[in-house]
């Protein structure tokens, strides 16, 4: 089944867009953001967890204040600085991921690379 035209006509015109080095920097932000949202809270949530469960059964006290913005901080401080320096020792997975977010994240062709799919699909 074809696409109407006036869908043909936007894809045209939003892909026009998508290739006009004036926007790269904000698109590549907007790109990043849409992939790197999901695993931004994962170290550091998977830290807090446990550090609740020890305050509810009462083997530490509850903190004054809460340490979750300053644990994602620090963690992710950590993993960038990690990746910078020394990629190699980061789990593969999220190395994987940073590297997608921090490299591949500012490379597209048109709107099925930029929205669909994470790297431009083989051409034939």
């Amino acid at each position: 089944m074809a696409a109407p035209p006036q869908l043909r006509a936007l894809l045209v015109v939003v892909n026009a867009l998508l290739r006009k080095r004036r926007y790269h920097a904000a698109l590549a932000v907007l790109k990043g953001f849409r992939n790197g949202a999901i695993n931004m809270y994962l170290p550091a949530g998977t830290l807090e967890d446990p550090s609740r469960l020890a305050v509810e059964k009462g083997y530490i006290p509850e903190p004054r204040w809460d340490p979750f913005p300053l644990l994602t901080a620090v963690v992710w401080g950590l993993v960038l600085w990690l990746f910078e320096y020394h990629r190699s020792t980061l789990q593969p997975s999220l190395q994987s991921s940073m590297t997608y977010l921090y490299e591949d994240s500012n490379v597209w062709h048109d709107i099925s690379d930029f929205l669909i799919y994470n790297k431009s699909r083989p051409s034939n």
